[in-house]
């Protein structure tokens, strides 16, 4: 897989992971809210002057101390799934270091392999520049030998002059 899989993987299993511990966070909050009031009604009902109204705010605390337990159960499986996320995205980390640098290995060993192809053609190309170079210069020895030496010959020149009056003989 490439690193991006992995990538788009950890910010999903982050996102999932704030997301539980935001709620565990609230739930928290609830349950502290609930077993404050349940505290509260507790002593309420000890102070009532009436036993049905005192009766009536022990269910109340009751009632709260339930939702408190059942907001403090949340919370624990809230925070044992962001634990669950927390050991995933270290395996994805492990996973995302490994996969960028197997593509950091590849793109090195292509850039090098593009590098060796550039060299073998710069060295064919410079290999057949030579050689049409060595043939050219044994086709002109080849006509140097095969060309006469020139005869001696008697020196012959050729004087131009002008006249002003416009006659073509010139003394």
């Amino acid at each position: 897989m490439n690193s991006s899989y992995y990538q788009h993987q950890l910010d999903l299993k982050r996102k999932v992971r704030a997301a539980a511990l935001k709620r565990a966070s609230d739930l928290g909050l609830k349950q502290a809210d609930k077993q404050g009031k349940a505290t509260r009604k507790a002593a309420s009902a000890g102070k009532a002057n009436s036993p049905s109204v005192g009766k009536s705010r022990l269910r109340t605390a009751q009632r709260y101390e339930k939702e408190a337990n059942t907001a403090a159960a949340g919370v624990s499986t809230l925070m044992a799934k962001a634990a669950k996320l927390e050991k995933e995205i270290a395996v994805l980390t492990t996973r995302l270091a490994k996969a960028q640098q197997a593509e950091r290995e590849a793109d090195e060993a292509a850039r090098r392999g593009e590098e060796d192809e550039a060299r073998r053609i710069a060295a064919a190309q410079q290999q057949g520049i030579e050689s049409r170079l060595s043939a050219a210069e044994g086709q002109v020895d080849i006509v140097m030998k095969e060309l006469r030496a020139p005869k001696p010959e008697k020196l012959r020149i050729l004087l131009l002059g002008a006249s002003s009056a416009g006659d073509l003989r010139v003394g």
